[in-house]
């Protein structure tokens, strides 16, 4: 336990890493609700926020649920960088599929992004370029053709990685981007969504008490319609219904229709655009079913209280379960 004086030298700059302490001393609750330490202490003798001691003279320290409690979040709509969007504070659904598996899934370290997950994020940079007039070429280069496996191969890589302030792709992901890109422009549906949509919408809002966010691919509020990209191996109805079971895609389906709903009013349509990674670069729209729905809204509903019980301090740490379970 620290003293009062090592206390109030300790900082806490965002709710990521209020999140990770779990519990906050007086200052940190002051700065985080943005009053005074004094105001602070009179909120926990009113009973408004609920303080942890170890005895009469010890520091008050206050759960980030606390705050979470007394802190008014309103819908709020914007643009702004990928890498902006990573710094704002909010469970996402990302963490909400880690929490959806365990605690310990969202406490652990995520692992880096696989190669087909970068070819992800180039098919949506490639078609946000094309839309505005760029080309895919003003952000991502090819690689140099050397073998990797020599040592002047590596350092040839690695002196042109370094050098080069666009992002390298590999011949043949490079390829299949471009590709990938021309397939979606040919979809008709691709028109209908697109005259009118917002791209890459940032949503922040209040979900039964915590902070929640949210980046949408398309958004048309004329048609109260949101668009997710994909690009994927399968985009056949039985290959892409295996990628919703797998990776979990109900689950942003319906925190995205949250999302959108915050600041509209309205829930919308939700559609999966889905183009295959690889020749022939098959193009395909789904929706799900309300069944899929009605399921992702229990998980993340069981989620967010899982992650509140957290924030309370009630639990620190939880696998998948402690007695001994019968499998059939």
């Amino acid at each position: 336990m620290h003293s009062d004086a090592q206390s109030e030298r300790l900082t806490v700059r965002t709710w990521s890493e209020m999140q990770d302490s779990n519990l906050l001393n007086t200052t940190q609750a002051a700065k985080a609700l943005g009053v005074s330490v004094d105001q602070i202490r009179r909120m926990i003798s009113n009973g408004q926020i609920k303080s942890i001691q170890t005895h009469d003279r010890s520091p008050h320290l206050i759960p980030t649920a606390e705050i979470l409690r007394n802190t008014v979040i309103k819908p709020r709509s914007s643009r702004m960088s990928f890498d902006e969007y990573c710094e704002l504070d909010g469970l996402n659904a990302s963490l909400i599929k880690r929490l959806n598996k365990s605690l310990n899934h969202y406490l652990s370290t995520p692992s880096d992004p696989s190669p087909a997950m970068a070819k992800g994020v180039a098919i949506h940079d490639s078609i946000e370029l094309r839309l505005a007039g760029k080309s895919f070429g003003d952000k991502y280069v090819i690689a140099p053709n050397v073998d990797r496996r020599t040592k002047a191969g590596r350092e040839e890589y690695d002196q042109f990685v370094a050098e080069e302030k666009r992002t390298v792709l590999k011949k043949e992901d490079y390829e299949d981007v471009v590709l990938m890109t021309e397939s979606v422009f040919r979809h008709p549906e691709f028109w209908r969504i697109i005259p009118n949509a917002e791209v890459e919408q940032v949503i922040t809002w209040e979900e039964n008490g915590i902070r929640a966010k949210a980046r949408l691919d398309y958004s048309d509020e004329g048609q109260h319609l949101v668009v997710d990209l994909k690009s994927a191996q399968d985009a056949s109805p039985y290959g892409f219904k295996k990628a919703v079971t797998r990776y979990q895609y109900d689950i942003q389906a319906n925190w995205y229709r949250r999302a959108y709903q915050s600041v509209s009013g309205h829930y919308p349509e939700f559609l999966f655009l889905v183009v295959e990674n690889t020749a022939p670069y098959n193009v395909a729209l789904y929706k799900l079913s309300d069944e899929l729905m009605h399921n992702a809204e229990f998980k993340i509903n069981q989620a967010v209280e899982l992650y509140k019980q957290y924030l309370s301090g009630e639990i620190y740490s939880q696998g998948y379960h402690e007695d001994v379970m019968e499998l059939s």
